[in-house]
């Protein structure tokens, strides 16, 4: 019986055989390809809601409205983010099936908590009635809430309904 260095051909081959299968299952091991899933959602969220007590939504039903007449209502913001964010709030007023004009509306806001209301201008924008609130700053992990003031004009009849964006 052949030798290779002491040891007996056979048993070089089946060690060979032995060691070539346990490197090809770790390389099959090792190689196998690593992934992983990730849920981006916005770091952004906007609510609305009519008043304090009510459940916060996505947008709002003002209601029948007649001229003079207001609608108080209240938005959110809320940063889920870890750094601070500053972007334009928009609230459109929209009721449907009917051009909106500028004149049909005035809207103001404040900060929950602040005696100062702030005018927003109007800009048409197809049927939407946009006000804009600039340059919002909301800071990492916070939520602000801004009162919200619509006096309906004299052109003003109809049922509304608002919503509010960032852009």
């Amino acid at each position: 019986m052949k030798k290779i260095l002491g040891v007996p051909l056979v048993m070089v081959v089946i060690g060979l055989v032995v060691v070539g299968g346990a490197m090809a299952a770790l390389v099959s091991y090792l190689s196998n390809p690593v992934t992983a899933d990730a849920t981006v959602d916005s770091p952004l969220e906007l609510q609305i809601r009519k008043a304090s007590g009510q459940q916060w939504g996505n947008s709002l039903d003002l209601g029948t409205v007649y001229g003079g007449g207001e609608a108080l209502f209240r938005i959110r913001e809320i940063n889920r983010a870890n750094t601070d964010i500053t972007a334009d709030l928009v609230i459109m007023v929209n009721e449907s099936g009917v051009v909106n004009k500028c004149e049909e509306l005035d809207i103001v806001f404040r900060g929950v908590g602040s005696t100062t209301w702030h005018n927003i201008s109007c800009v048409e924008a197809g049927n939407n009635l946009e006000f804009k609130i600039t340059d919002t700053l909301i800071p990492a992990g916070h939520d602000q809430e801004y009162e919200v003031n619509a006096t309906f004009n004299k052109y003003a009849k109809g049922t509304y309904v608002a919503t509010v964006q960032h852009r």
